[in-house]
C-alpha cells in the first residue's frame, strides 16, 4: 500500500513545491515507485519534473471533474521510478464542477487503485485553505509543513496545524503530522539561528532532524526544471532531501510498527 503524504503550508514562499519535487525525485532515485501529484493551480510541479502543462492534455483537474481517467493522467517525469499527474491554471475554483456531497473526500476515491501500484504518493498543494487542500489531506496518511523564520510563520504555522485537525477530525482520522521541515536555513543569518531556536523550544516533538538550508544549487535546479539531485548530485540540497526521504521513511515505518502491536 502506498504511503500518502501531502506537503502542505498555508504560507507560501517557505519551499512546499520544491520540498514535494525534490522529496518525490529522492524517493524514486532510492528505486522507490513513487507518484507526485500536483493539486496547485501553479502548476509548478510539472515545470520542476520537465513535464511541460502548456501541451498536457490530461490533468487533475480533468480527474476531479470525472472528464479523464486518473491512469491516464499519468505522465513520465526526468526520473523513471517517478510518475506525475500535473494540474494547470483550470484547477482554480475546480469545486464549482464537482457534484459530489463531501467533494473533499474525492481525491481520495480516485487515488485508491494507486495505492498497489506506489510506495509513494506525494501531493502538493496550494497556500490556502480550500477544497483543493482539504481533498489532498483528506487522502494522505502524512502531512510535511516546511516552515521557514519569516515574519508571522509561527501564527500561519498554527493554523496550518489547526487546518489538518479540522480535516483528521471530520474526514480522515488516519491523517498524521509526519513533521515540521526548516527549509532555507542559513546558519550565517542570526535571524534563522534565533528563530529555529524558537521552534525547537515550542514543537519541539515535531521539527524534523533534518534541514534544508540555503543553496543556490536548488534555485538554479528548479531554473532548469530538474530536482536537484539531477542537477548536482553533490549539492548539499541534494544530500539533505535524500535524508529528509530516510527520516520521512522511518517515520512512517515506526508508525506501521506501533500500529501493528495494538
Amino acid at each position: 500500500m502506498a504511503n500518502v503524504i501531502s506537503i502542505t503550508n498555508l504560507k507560501g514562499g517557505v519551499g512546499k513545491t520544491t520540498t514535494a519535487i525534490n522529496l518525490a525525485a529522492s524517493f524514486a532515485i532510492l528505486e522507490k515507485k513513487t507518484l507526485i501529484i500536483d493539486c496547485d493551480p501553479q502548476g509548478n510541479v510539472s515545470a520542476g519534473l520537465g513535464v511541460n502543462k502548456n501541451i498536457v492534455s490530461k490533468d487533475i483537474a480533468g480527474v476531479l471533474t470525472d472528464q479523464v481517467n486518473i491512469y491516464d493522467a499519468i505522465h513520465d517525469t526526468c526520473l523513471h521510478y517517478l510518475k506525475c499527474i500535473p494540474a494547470k491554471f483550470n484547477l482554480y475554483n475546480i469545486e464549482k464542477f464537482i457534484r459530489k456531497k463531501n467533494p473533499e473526500t474525492i481525491l481520495n476515491d480516485k487515488i485508491k487503485g494507486l495505492h498497489s501500484i506506489y510506495d509513494y504518493i506525494i501531493i502538493d498543494t496550494p497556500c490556502a485553505v480550500n477544497f483543493l487542500t482539504g481533498s489532498a489531506l483528506c487522502a494522505s496518511e502524512w502531512a510535511l509543513i516546511p516552515i521557514t523564520y519569516y515574519l508571522y510563520a509561527i501564527d500561519i504555522l498554527e493554523a496550518t496545524l489547526a487546518n489538518i485537525k479540522n480535516i483528521k477530525n471530520r474526514f480522515n482520522p488516519s491523517l498524521n503530522v509526519a513533521g515540521l521541515l526548516l527549509t532555507l536555513y542559513d546558519k550565517r543569518d542570526y535571524i534563522s539561528e534565533e528563530f529555529s531556536n524558537d521552534m525547537f523550544a515550542d514543537f519541539n516533538k515535531l521539527i524534523l532532524k533534518t534541514v534544508i538550508t540555503y543553496d543556490l544549487k536548488l534555485h538554479e535546479a528548479l531554473g532548469c526544471n530538474k530536482p536537484v539531485a539531477l542537477y548536482d548530485i553533490m549539492a548539499k540540497s541534494a544530500e539533505a532531501h535524500l535524508k529528509l526521504a530516510d527520516e520521512v521513511e522511518k517515520i512512517i515505518d515506526k508508525n506501521k510498527k506501533k500500529m501493528s502491536m495494538k
